[in-house]
Formats: structure tokens, sequence, C-alpha cells
């Protein structure tokens, strides 16, 4: 799992492929940007109780 500088757009890689070439990063390690610590401070209380919608 990794995900760009600024902690969105992550990716995904099945265990076993690019080990050699993509190092495993924890998901806490991509929320730490001060955008991200922003949008959790800010956006997050108008849309954390709304019902998630499977499609």
């Amino acid at each position: 799992m990794g995900c760009n500088q600024y902690g969105y757009n992550a990716f995904f890689v099945a265990n076993g492929l690019g080990d050699e070439l993509l190092p495993e990063v924890s998901v806490q390690s991509c929320l730490t940007h001060p955008k991200v610590l922003q949008g959790q401070k800010e956006r997050l209380p108008a849309v954390e109780k709304l019902p998630w919608v499977e499609m």
C-alpha cells in the first residue's frame, strides 16, 4: 500500500508483486500531511455520519 505525497490516491499492490521495487508503508504514514490533517478536522465532521451506499 502506498499513496502520493498528500495522502490520497492510494495504491494497493498484491503481496509478492514488486516487493523489490515498492517498499511497504503503513496506512497511518499516509495520513500525516498537513492538508490531510486539515481535511480531517474541517471536512470530516460534515460527512462522517452520512450513510454508506454500496454500489
